[in-house]
């Protein structure tokens, strides 16, 4: 009996050292994680990967459509270029707002922003990465672009965002090929054949949906 009391007290004092080893590991991490959270808000980067724009309370009443990445459905833009282009859909806005695009590094500082404003039509436009931002083989940068719904409280932002990785020589560049796709139907905007060409590389990545929207002539 006196043997399975002190079997018993063993038992429970191992537990609660090992819990209270535990917990503060856990604790921290979770605080880290938040504090993470809260800083990349705070600097107007959002905190996961996402290819179509969620609705914000903030342009309810001043757009109509989704802001959309033309990126794969990874996220993940595999590039040979020096100065990569990205393509991103606007919705219709009743009004200009303010559109920002942010490039930063793999731990989410800032290395590029550019600021401009939405036209009166809804559209597909390009958006360049410019040559000063230094991206090696194998190397990652993160991008960012949002429609700023409240300039007061960037929470509301409208956002989509991914990487941008410099690839191999084998590679699939199929952000490279839409992005010359593009400018050859702004140059032929009445080809079928670029324009059948167009939508199947959308279809590829599940974007067929938005192969007649027009090319915007705005190039940032």
């Amino acid at each position: 009996m006196n043997f399975n009391k002190k079997a018993f007290t063993t038992i429970f004092l191992t537990t609660l050292l090992t819990c209270s080893y535990l917990l503060p590991s856990q604790v921290t991490a979770q605080t880290s994680q938040k504090s993470n959270t809260q800083q990349k808000e705070k600097e107007g980067l959002p905190s996961s990967n996402r290819r179509r724009g969620a609705a914000s309370r903030g342009c309810d009443k001043h757009t109509a459509g989704h802001l959309m990445a033309l990126v794969p459905e990874n996220k993940q833009v595999l590039t040979k270029s020096n100065d990569p282009k990205l393509l991103f859909h606007l919705p219709k806005t009743s009004a200009p707002m303010d559109v920002e695009f942010v490039i930063a590094d793999a731990k989410h500082n800032p290395l590029y922003e550019k600021k401009f404003q939405t036209s009166d039509a809804a559209g597909i436009i390009t958006v360049s990465v410019p040559e000063t931002i230094e991206l090696k083989k194998g190397g990652k940068i993160r991008w960012y672009l949002s429609i700023v719904c409240n300039s007061q409280s960037r929470a509301y932002d409208i956002v989509v965002d991914g990487w941008i990785k410099r690839g191999e020589v084998n590679a699939n560049y199929w952000q490279d090929g839409l992005a010359k796709l593009a400018e050859l139907r702004r140059q032929n905007p009445n080809d079928s054949e670029l324009a059948a060409k167009w939508k199947e590389l959308l279809e590829q990545e599940n974007l067929g949906a938005i192969s007649l929207e027009p090319l915007l002539n705005i190039n940032i």
